[in-house]
């Protein structure tokens, strides 16, 4: 009789020992992932905070927003001439060189 209880409380401090080493498990688990948590929150809160102005556009993506306003209206001084020669082309005409 006194194997069988000694078998019997060999099992239950074993189960025991494993039932606690699972708690660990999931405390573990639950740290991590409110780890993560935070690091999301301060890696969100690290981006607005770049000085720049948000305006209204929608969300995706982290670069840099294009410049505002019109494009530049800068044309090459050959760019008039290459228009009409290019229009000339296109109509089927001769091309008229330079």
């Amino acid at each position: 009789m006194s194997q069988l209880a000694a078998v019997a409380y060999a099992t239950s401090t074993s189960n025991q020992a494993a039932s606690h080493g699972g708690a660990w498990v999931v405390a573990l688990l639950i740290g991590v992932q409110i780890a993560m948590l935070v690091f999301s929150l301060w890696w969100l809160h690290r981006e607005d905070s770049s000085g720049e102005d948000p305006g209204d556009g929608g969300g995706g993506g982290s670069g840099k927003r294009p410049p505002e306003g019109p494009p530049p209206t800068d044309e090459p001084a050959w760019w008039p001439e290459f228009e009409q020669d290019f229009a000339t082309y296109v109509a089927g005409g001769t091309r008229v060189g330079s």
